[in-house]
């Protein structure tokens, strides 16, 4: 239903988008209003010709790990309205978060104060208030393994990502983008179970004197994402190929792409993951949205911008639980 609604709107917008985005009877690219425009004295300075105008993206973070992506895009591509982007990526974040799947995510923090459960438990809690609580040591309630562990990494994973994504696009009927692309990429998850972290000790970790403070070598206790992996909740608990094809259609009135201070952005794109093109994964997601935005009291502000988003997703199949955010083309 609402895809039928959504293609409906998108039939009475064509109506009038060559009105409102003429530029593409001229061949251009994209829409660029008209205030937007570089000043033509400005313009005659500048080069013609194939150049350099940014560097590979590089970070790195002591929390989330580090992160390396370079692409190439093309938005006027042999002087045709045709735009091409080609991006690769690696990323390494050694604290993925994971806090379980369904309704059970929405509950509040809780914790018992140094890890012990003859404390009572705090609930409502602030999220660093309790990875304190977790980073001490605990009696092993397993039969198995250590006489002692941590919970230090209970909702967190280590997880690696590489891969490469293409899309094409043209722009039609003034206001229209068409779209195809593809992704490819390889997720390697690693639990924590059983890694050896430094915690503290229940009774001298945290002193009023820290260099009597005890900190011991102890072995994670088992995470949540591995205790939902044997009850059977998720998928791709070690990773795996996510081989996926794409295609989508948008209506675009905004004034400029990457800075808008006027109009609307709508579109409808749908994605499919399957072994029958190397995926570990059979899955596909259809993805609704709609922007806004309007520029308000302008002859006073020049960027008081009024911005608003409405989206609906849906997915079926096998996805694996890293992948529950994806929502783009």
């Amino acid at each position: 239903m609402v895809y039928a609604v959504v293609l409906f709107l998108f039939c009475i917008l064509s109506s009038y988008a060559e009105e409102i985005h003429p530029d593409t009877k001229k061949k251009l690219p994209f829409h660029l209003d008209e205030s937007r425009k570089i000043e033509e004295e400005e313009l005659k300075s500048k080069r013609e010709g194939s150049f350099i105008t940014g560097l590979p993206s590089i970070s790195s973070d002591p929390v989330t790990g580090i992160w390396y992506g370079a692409g190439i895009d093309l938005p006027f591509f042999k002087d045709t309205p045709y735009r091409i982007n080609l991006y690769g990526f690696y990323d390494r974040n050694l604290r993925g978060q994971y806090f379980g799947v369904g309704e059970s995510t929405l509950k509040p923090l809780s914790y018992h104060p140094r890890n012990d459960v003859s404390q009572p438990l705090i609930t409502n809690a602030e999220f660093d208030k309790r990875e304190e609580a977790l980073s001490y040591r605990r009696p092993n309630r397993s039969a198995l393994g250590s006489d002692y562990v941590t919970d230090q990494r209970y909702n967190e994973y280590d997880a690696e990502n590489s891969g490469f994504t293409l899309n094409v696009d043209r722009t039609f009927w003034g206001a229209f983008r068409f779209a195809l692309g593809a992704d490819v990429s390889r997720m390697i998850v690693r639990a924590y179970d059983g890694k050896i972290m430094k915690a503290k000790d229940p009774y001298f970790g945290e002193t009023d004197f820290s260099f009597i403070n005890v900190i011991l070598p102890t072995p994670n206790a088992k995470t949540k994402l591995t205790e939902d992996k044997e009850a059977e909740k998720i998928n791709g608990y070690n990773g795996g190929y996510t081989n996926y094809l794409k295609t989508g259609i948008a209506y675009d009135s905004r004034d400029f792409e990457p800075n808008p201070r006027k109009g609307i952005f709508a579109e409808i794109n749908f994605i499919k993951s399957s072994r029958a093109w190397g995926s570990d994964f059979d899955f596909q997601r259809g993805f609704v949205q709609g922007k806004f935005f309007y520029l308000l009291l302008p002859k006073v502000f020049s960027e008081f911008i009024l911005a608003g988003r409405v989206a609906f997703t849906r997915i079926t199949g096998t996805i694996p639980f890293y992948l529950f955010g994806i929502n783009q083309l």
